[in-house]
């Protein structure tokens, strides 16, 4: 501990392994292959390191695939990360920085001493102490064919190693008494460096060249040249944020192999790294990807599986890369079909950063100026929020009214909207639901005045909500036009507009419509996948159960942390809303801020939202599960009675 303490000071430079001379280990010269159990290890794909029996079997298939291609030997690198160890919702990080080296053999196997010394010998453990190194050698059944001497001299007989066995190597500087375990967590790794050698190095088995690192260790380095290539406007979450290198399902795996659950990841919606839809890439990639203008039959296949989830009206499909090309063709659109240039949104919304998408995005958390920096031809509703809004609990209808009131205005100045743009569910405001006959009305009142109507599901659609598939359903109403992103391409960039044939005939006007890799062969086969699965895996069911669960917990919560003042939203698109005060409602933006970080250090990514950044955005891929749930909500429980108890 007290080198952790010095390096971390940096009273003292990073330590390196011991230097050992030894002897041959082995008896012979086998061949030796290395695993790589690191996080990103191909060996881990599928989620092969969820639970102790599927990295054992993971493990053990890639053992024999290695001696199938000729090794005699396998050994995993010193002083990596190994990943076999990382599981999931787990409050604490695991320890996962090896100590040794894990070896297997194909065949019974003499070693001898490297060095002479002094043994101890146990059922499951040989101890050879030398004068300036100590060999250990470790395994979980009873080590056989043990020396009977209590010394040995170098090159005499030490151990007979048997196949289908995962023994365990370390060497340690002589002066180290304290036991060393197979593994320890990788901020302790500093302390242990200098104290052990790499045996698979020492005994020749691999380049010495590759020593141990302590993993991790770099993060701050490649903080600094993100820093230095990427805008500062580019953020990440957190100052510190931890290094991402895997993913499944609604875990995410850092560099260190510590396992986090993720809360916030609406992209990947059935979850990271599906196996359907990496096979689907890579097959439609090994066979054909170009741009859309070349006539092929996936496209073809997305657009009608897209059309039958939508009302019969919305017919007719744009292919587009992302939300804010959805968005930007839709308002696009829209001017284009009614001849008009106002555009009529409702405050506090997010659409996107392109030209017209952030004219109506009007998020001050995205861009504190998002309201004075407005053209004059956007024009804004009240925040239809019956939780905080101007109209409150049973008066949260007037908010309709209030609306068709503005877009009479519009009219009678002489500025009818060409469009009114919404997220069915407000995701800006972490969740809120609109009030209900809010769209209807407004639609209504939109369209008595020539205008068009837009859905922004962006966020929201493709059965997150559980109950309803897609956001407008839950207000009755079916808009002109319906965006769709982020979830569609389950992290592939893809997006669509889907309106009448009338509306996207429109288009003719300013030429013809083309995007080079929107609804390309790739990314359709991408979007089809996703809905497949989506269908077949019943995630919009499964994001009604768990939601209802979680949602229901988390109100639980209210009753005994004074800091909750609502649970926001429906299915797996929820919002925790803090406040200081459950009369004056006063933000609890920074305790909001700290929350995050607490969980954090819990094994938790989630993050703040809402203008006021009060409000915990609950976004998990579909693939979440009750267990996830419960972690979670026991962890918010445990920071909010700490911080209470505090």
């Amino acid at each position: 501990m007290t080198e952790i303490i010095a390096q971390h000071l940096g009273l003292r430079p990073p330590g390196s392994p011991v230097e050992v001379t030894a002897a041959r280990l082995f008896d012979g010269d086998p061949s030796a292959a290395e695993l790589d159990l690191r996080v990103g290890s191909r060996l881990l794909d599928d989620g092969a390191w969820m639970t102790d029996a599927d990295a054992r079997r993971a493990v053990s298939e890639a053992v024999d695939a290695l001696f199938a291609q000729g090794a005699d030997i396998v050994v995993t690198p010193f002083g990596a990360i190994d990943a076999t160890r990382s599981r999931p919702l787990a409050t604490d990080p695991a320890a996962t920085w090896r100590t040794g080296t894990d070896l297997w053999v194909s065949g019974e196997t003499r070693i001898l001493a490297p060095w002479s010394g002094n043994v101890a010998a146990t059922g499951t453990q040989i101890v050879l102490a030398g004068d300036s190194a100590t060999l250990r050698i470790s395994a979980d059944p009873d080590m056989s064919g043990l020396p009977a001497a209590p010394s040995l001299g170098v090159g005499e007989h030490l151990a007979t190693l048997r196949p289908g066995v995962r023994y365990r190597l370390s060497v340690a500087a002589a002066d180290v008494d304290a036991e060393i375990p197979d593994a320890v967590l990788p901020d302790h790794a500093v302390g242990w460096i200098s104290q052990l050698g790499n045996p698979a190095a020492v005994f020749g088995l691999v380049a010495a060249d590759g020593e141990a690192t302590v993993d991790g260790s770099g993060d701050g380095d490649l903080l600094d040249r993100r820093a230095a290539v990427l805008a500062d406007v580019q953020e990440h979450y957190y100052a510190r944020p931890p290094r991402i290198d895997r993913g499944w399902k609604h875990h995410l795996i850092a560099d260190d192999g510590r396992v986090f659950l993720d809360m916030v990841n609406n992209v990947t919606v059935l979850g990271h790294s599906h196996p359907r839809v990496a096979r689907a890439i890579a097959d439609q990639w090994r066979t054909f990807n170009s741009n859309s203008r070349f006539h092929y039959q996936s496209i073809v296949t997305l657009a009608e599986k897209l059309t039958a989830l939508l009302p019969e009206s919305l017919d007719t499909v744009f292919f587009v890369n992302s939300g804010s090309e959805a968005v930007e063709l839709a308002l696009r659109l829209a001017r284009v079909h009614t001849g008009r240039d106002d555009l009529l949104a409702v405050r506090e919304g997010y659409h996107g950063w392109t030209y017209l998408a952030d004219a109506v995005s009007t998020s001050s958390a995205d861009n504190p100026r998002a309201l004075q920096s407005r053209p004059e031809w956007v024009h804004t509703l009240d925040v239809p929020n019956a939780f905080r809004g101007r109209h409150r609990g049973e008066h949260a209808s007037r908010y309709a009214d209030d609306a068709a009131a503005v877009v009479r205005e519009l009219v009678s100045s002489g500025r009818p909207p060409a469009a009114f743009i919404c997220e069915p569910v407000y995701g800006g405001a972490g969740g809120v639901t609109l009030p209900d006959g809010y769209l209807k009305t407004v639609y209504s009142e939109v369209r008595a005045a020539g205008g068009l109507t837009i859905a922004d599901e962006v966020q929201v659609g493709l059965g997150r909500l559980g109950t309803w598939f897609w956001g407008f359903q839950q207000q009755g109403v079916i808009p002109d036009l319906v965006t769709i992103a982020k979830s569609f391409g389950d992290g592939h960039p893809l997006g669509a507009v889907v309106t009448t044939r009338a509306i996207a005939a429109s288009y003719a006007a300013e030429g013809y419509f083309f995007s080079s890799t929107g609804g390309s062969p790739v990314s359709s086969v991408v979007g089809s996948t996703v809905l497949d699965v989506i269908a077949d895996e019943d995630l919009a069911g499964n994001a009604r159960r768990v939601g209802a669960h979680l949602k229901n917990r988390l109100q639980g919560l209210a009753h005994r942390h004074e800091i909750i003042g609502a649970v926001h939203g429906e299915g797996l698109y929820l919002g925790v809303e803090f406040v200081r005060d459950r009369v004056t409602l006063e933000p609890a933006t920074t305790e909001t801020t700290e929350i995050c970080e607490r969980l954090l250090e819990r094994g938790i990514i989630v993050q703040p939202t809402g203008n006021l950044m009060n409000v915990l955005k609950i976004k998990p891929p579909l693939s979440f599960d009750e267990a996830a749930a419960d972690f979670f909500v026991d962890a918010v429980d445990h920071v909010l009675s700490s911080a209470h108890r505090g």
